[in-house]
């Protein structure tokens, strides 16, 4: 069977993502825990991107690839990937807004996967705008509310959307799990979205790899 790297999560909240405009809230919002930079567990490497003071941890069993370096075809001939997700993972990195994608283990179907986008901000856009936006995205495409948390990322504002996807085209999977983190910072807008299925129990984790963010 072909191995495939299903990111269309990751691709309906983009869209909003790279068009930011003011919409009317939907879903829950909740309070959330502080995500806190902090040193690495052991075992863990921390995986940047070239050029930019942007990293995030990454556990044992992940496997991280910078978007934006010019031998990024090196790390996926490292981390053994079909043609088929070296094509989404060239494709996505074609856009220049993808900046990294950190993979659970390279399984058959899907693999569980954490992507970073950086895009400049609009002028003048608010937070709220962004959280707006993306939640307006979901209402076609999300299973239920989506569940919004007011937090922080390495000491920036950020909203947290839990929400989850029926099962895509092409894939055995009944329904997936999307966690995107959506900030800003020096006129740029930020996007961490984590999509896994909730047989997984990846979690606590990744929650753990957020606390790691750093974008200095």
């Amino acid at each position: 069977m072909t191995k495939k790297l299903l990111l269309a999560g990751v691709l309906v909240l983009s869209t909003a993502f790279l068009a930011v405009a003011a919409c009317q809230q939907g879903g829950t919002v909740t309070s959330s825990t502080e995500v806190k930079d902090s040193a690495l567990p052991k075992g863990w490497v921390k995986a940047e991107v070239t050029g930019e003071k942007m990293s995030i941890g990454c556990p044992p069993g992940w496997h991280a690839i910078d978007m934006t370096a010019n031998d990024f075809d090196k790390t996926m001939d490292s981390v053994q990937l079909d043609a088929t997700t070296r094509s989404q993972i060239k494709e996505l990195a074609a856009n220049k807004a993808f900046k990294l994608i950190v993979m659970h283990k390279i399984e058959v179907d899907f693999s569980p996967n954490l992507t970073i986008i950086e895009t400049p901000s609009p002028s003048r856009v608010t937070l709220d705008q962004l959280r707006d936006a993306n939640i307006e995205e979901l209402k076609s495409t999300a299973t239920g509310s989506p569940v919004v948390s007011k937090t922080t990322v390495d000491g920036v504002d950020a909203y947290l959307i839990k929400w989850q996807q029926p099962k895509p085209m092409g894939s055995s999977k009944d329904i997936l799990n999307e966690w995107s983190y959506l900030l800003l910072k020096d006129n740029n807008q930020y996007m961490l979205t984590f999509t896994t299925v909730p047989s997984d129990g990846l979690d606590k984790e990744v929650a753990g790899m957020f606390n790691t963010f750093h974008l200095g």
